[in-house]
């Protein structure tokens, strides 16, 4: 699995960013979004709809580990 699409709440919007700017990430300005950031083997994107898109070779880990 190498993409992965989700819609989150607005409590899980806000955990995600709070672990994208406390995790490492490399954060970047992408339109529309609300945070973006990458990570070795991860890119995640969370827009202001409340769409996450997370994409890379890393993406069934940081399933596993952040978003469940």
């Amino acid at each position: 699995m190498t993409s992965h699409t989700a819609t989150l709440t607005p409590e899980q919007a806000a955990r995600l960013e709070s672990h994208l700017n406390s995790g490492g990430y490399q954060l970047r300005e992408v339109p529309y979004a609300r945070i973006s950031g990458a990570k070795k083997d991860v890119n995640v994107t969370l827009y202001l709809s409340g769409k996450l898109v997370v994409q890379g070779k890393g993406t069934r880990e940081f399933i596993e580990f952040v978003l469940e």
